[in-house]
């Protein structure tokens, strides 16, 4: 049987961790010296505190949690966070290797461990979690299972807005072909996307119907679409009857964002992505 480990960093709740079988490991906030495991039960004024930052699961997480399931005699498809903005696929890749059952596509015998850079983050890693489960449960072997989410984590277009980005550790993870002020512009939001797993600033955009009605025409015909949204968005409520009316045979997934992007992300966040 294959195992799907994962990260906090995708945003996934309770309701997915039973519903695709996840195996879980949170990410670590650190907040003013004060560690605590990543979670969405928080209040948004700690997004205030200016000495924060998270940090993904450790190689000995992800070895300890490799080396019980296959201790069990069980295959792992472990599915990562973008390896542009966090070490959660380098630490999971030093842990396979230490497992010593990996599978990059050029061994034979010990294909037990595929490790996957989404090359996304949050609602993107969330929809290729969910095309993985569709394919283990096609029966699909692992091998097959790895090809085709390679190809499928390709086709996922994912865009976030914010009010404004000042954390400085989320600043250096943007990959920028314009110059731009982190600076708040009024009744504008700062507007991003995911690029070959990297962040990248596209410009500001006005808030409200303007902001999503510009995002959504970024996607053709998409089946599944994740909304990502921070406590503070009041207008989420808008977001989906307006992506319901837009596209209205896509299964439209909510999730809240959770402290480890956060504290990046800061206040009035907004992602959408999308799986054609």
């Amino acid at each position: 049987m294959i195992k799907i480990v994962t990260d906090s960093f995708s945003a996934s709740n309770r309701q997915d961790l039973e519903n695709l079988d996840l195996n879980f490991l949170l990410a670590t906030c650190n907040l003013d010296g004060k560690t605590l495991p990543d979670s969405f039960d928080f209040k948004n004024d700690i997004l205030n505190i200016q000495q924060s930052y998270s940090t993904s699961p450790s190689a000995t997480e992800y070895y300890n949690m490799f080396s019980k399931i296959l201790a069990d005699g069980d295959e792992i498809l472990c599915i990562t966070a973008s390896s542009h903005i966090c070490s959660a696929y380098s630490n999971a890749t030093m842990a396979a290797k230490a497992a010593g059952a990996i599978y990059f596509g050029n061994t034979e015998g010990k294909e037990r461990i595929y490790v996957l850079n989404s090359n996304s983050v949050a609602g993107g890693q969330l929809l290729a979690l969910i095309k993985a489960k569709q394919l283990i449960e096609t029966g699909f072997e692992l091998k097959s299972v790895a090809s085709e989410l390679e190809t499928f984590c390709g086709k996922i277009k994912t865009f976030f807005t914010t009010a404004k980005s000042d954390n400085p550790i989320f600043d250096k993870r943007i990959h920028r072909r314009d110059h731009f002020s982190p600076s708040p512009i009024l009744g504008k939001r700062s507007c991003f996307t995911m690029e070959n797993g990297c962040i990248r600033y596209l410009g500001t955009i006005k808030y409200g119907y303007t902001e999503v009605k510009k995002i959504s025409e970024e996607f053709d015909n998409p089946s599944q679409i994740v909304i990502n949204f921070s406590d503070d968005l009041n207008y989420i409520d808008s977001v989906c009857e307006y992506l319901n009316n837009f596209f209205p045979h896509a299964n439209i997934i909510k999730r809240k964002i959770p402290l480890s992007l956060l504290l990046h992300l800061r206040n009035e966040t907004l992602g959408i992505s999308a799986a054609e």
